[in-house]
C-alpha cells in the first residue's frame, strides 16, 4: 500500500513548483525510513515540513492572505486527506492517544520543542486505508481529537507539520517509535462522532441564519439582540465570549480561541467589525488566561486567513480590494498588539454598548413559543424532531390547541421561504402535548 503526502523544503513554500516536485508516494516501510531521521536545527523554522494530503489534478492559485503574490499551497488544491497528524503537546496526551489509537499502525516522532523542561512533545502519524476526501475530513479529524483531548481546530486542509527535528544543544535525545497493528480506516474515523468540549460537555451544532427571534415574536438582526454584549470595549467583548475564554483556560488552545472569536465578530457584525478591538482582545485575553502570549505561535500568521474565511463562511465575501486592505490593516494591529503586549500596556479597546436592549418587552404569549420561533429562524424543519425530544418544554397550565395552532402560524408568516415545520413535526408535537395532558382542544 502507498500512502501519498506533500514535502516542502521550508514552512513558506508554497509555489505550484514546491507542491509538483514534493508529491511522493511512500510505503509504510518508506515512511518509516523517512521519519526516523530527526535532523538537529538552530531554529524551529529551519525545517522541512510535510502535508499529508493528495493533490488535485489541476492546481490553481490564490491570493495570499498579505496580498503579497499568489499560492498554489491552499484549501482549493486538496483533493483528500492521506494520513491522520496529531500533536501531542500536554503531559497525559500520548498516553490518551495510545489508550484511543492503540489498535492501529502508527509512527510517533518528537518535534523540535521538545526539552527537558518540556519533555512531552511529540507528533503521531497514522497512515489511512483509503485517503479521506476533503468536505469529510474536519468533521472526522474533531471527533478523534476530542477524544484525546487534543486540539480540534487543527484539521484544516492545508497545514504543514515539521518533519523530525531537534534542538542542536538539547541535551533530551529525539524519540522515535513504530507501533504495529491495523492501518486506520475512515470507517474507524467516523466512530468518533461525539465532539465534546474541553469543559466534557457535548458541543451543541446549529446552522445559524444570522438573524434571532427576540420574545416579542419579533426577528431582529443577531447584532442587535442583547445590546450590553454589542460594545467594543473590553467588558462587552467579554461577555459575548465567555465561553471561549473558559474553554481557553482549560485547554491552552489559543488558536481555537482565535478561530472561535473572528467567526463570531463576523457572524453577528459583518464588515462592520471594529478589527483593533477584536485584535486586543485576542491578544489580552491569550495572555492571561492561557499563560503564553498570542505572538508566541503561528496563530498571528494565520490570522488573517480566518478573517477572510469567516467572511466566507457566513456570507460577506470580500472583494480582492477589502480583503488585501484588511489583511494589511490586520498586520499593522498585530504588529502594535506584539509592541503593546511586549512594553507590558494597557491594550487599546473601542466605546462600550449602550448596555440596554433596544427591543421591546416580552409578552406571555412570547414566554411561551420562544424556544419554538427560534428553532424555525435558526434551524428549519430539519432539526426540529432533535429538538423537540431534546428540550420541549409543558408549562403547567393547559395549553389550547388553537393557542398552539396560532402561535406556530404566528411563526411561519414571519420567516422567509414558506413553511418550516412538516407535518410530521405537527403531529408530534400536539401527540406529545396530549399525553402529558397539558394541551386540550379550544
Amino acid at each position: 500500500m502507498f500512502y501519498q503526502l506533500v514535502e516542502l523544503p521550508s514552512l513558506f513554500a508554497d509555489s505550484l513548483t514546491d507542491l509538483q516536485d514534493g508529491a511522493v508516494e511512500l510505503t509504510w516501510e518508506g515512511l518509516i525510513e523517512r521519519f526516523s531521521s530527526s535532523v538537529p536545527l538552530k531554529e524551529k523554522k529551519a525545517g522541512s515540513v510535510f502535508l499529508p494530503i493528495a493533490l488535485v489534478d489541476v492546481l490553481v492559485p490564490q491570493d495570499r492572505p498579505s496580498g503579497d503574490g499568489v499560492t498554489y499551497r491552499h484549501e482549493g488544491n486538496v483533493s483528500a486527506m492521506t494520513m491522520l497528524v496529531l500533536d501531542l503537546d500536554e503531559p497525559g496526551a500520548l498516553e490518551r492517544a495510545n489508550k484511543v489509537l492503540g489498535r492501529y499502525q502508527r509512527l510517533l516522532y518528537s518535534t523540535f520543542s521538545r526539552t527537558t523542561e518540556s519533555p512531552d512533545k511529540y507528533r503521531l502519524v497514522l497512515p489511512l486505508s483509503a485517503p479521506v476526501e476533503a468536505g469529510r475530513w474536519q468533521t472526522l479529524y474533531a471527533g478523534v481529537a476530542a477524544e484525546i483531548g487534543s486540539d480540534t481546530s487543527c484539521g484544516n486542509l492545508s497545514r504543514s507539520y515539521f518533519l523530525p527535528s531537534h534542538q542542536e544543544a538539547s541535551s533530551i535525545p529525539p524519540v522515535f517509535e513504530v507501533f504495529d497493528g491495523e492501518v486506520l480506516s475512515p470507517d474507524a474515523l467516523s466512530s468518533f462522532k461525539r465532539i465534546k468540549t474541553p469543559s466534557g460537555r457535548p458541543r451543541k451544532v446549529r446552522r445559524d441564519s444570522g438573524v434571532i427571534m427576540h420574545p416579542s415574536m419579533t426577528i431582529v438582526p443577531r447584532r442587535l439582540y442583547r445590546a450590553s454584549e454589542a460594545g467594543w470595549d473590553k467588558e462587552s467583548m467579554q461577555r459575548r465570549h465567555a465561553s471561549r475564554i473558559e474553554a481557553m483556560a482549560e485547554s491552552g488552545h489559543r488558536h481555537a480561541f482565535a478561530l472561535g472569536v473572528t467567526g463570531a465578530e463576523v457572524d453577528r457584525f459583518g464588515k462592520d467589525v471594529d478589527w483593533q478591538s477584536v485584535v486586543s482582545f485576542l491578544y489580552d485575553m491569550a495572555q492571561v488566561h492561557s499563560g503564553r502570549p498570542l505572538w508566541l505561535g503561528d496563530t498571528p500568521k494565520e490570522l488573517p486567513g480566518m478573517v477572510t474565511s469567516a467572511y466566507r463562511k457566513f456570507g460577506a465575501n470580500l472583494s480582492a480590494a477589502e480583503r488585501k486592505k484588511l489583511t494589511s490593516e490586520l498586520v499593522d494591529l498585530m504588529k502594535t498588539a506584539t509592541a503593546t503586549g511586549r512594553a507590558g500596556q494597557e491594550y487599546p479597546y473601542g466605546a462600550a454598548g449602550e448596555g440596554q436592549s433596544v427591543l421591546p418587552d416580552r409578552s406571555p404569549l412570547s414566554r411561551r413559543w420562544a424556544w419554538l420561533i427560534k428553532l424555525a429562524v435558526d434551524g428549519g424543519a430539519g432539526c426540529l424532531d432533535l429538538m423537540v425530544q431534546s428540550e420541549f418544554g409543558w408549562h403547567n397550565e393547559p395549553l389550547l390547541a388553537g393557542d398552539f395552532e396560532q402561535a406556530i402560524l404566528g411563526v411561519l408568516g414571519q420567516v422567509d421561504g414558506g413553511a418550516l415545520i412538516s407535518s410530521q413535526a405537527w403531529q408530534y408535537l400536539v401527540s406529545k402535548g396530549r399525553r402529558k395532558g397539558q394541551l386540550v382542544e379550544s
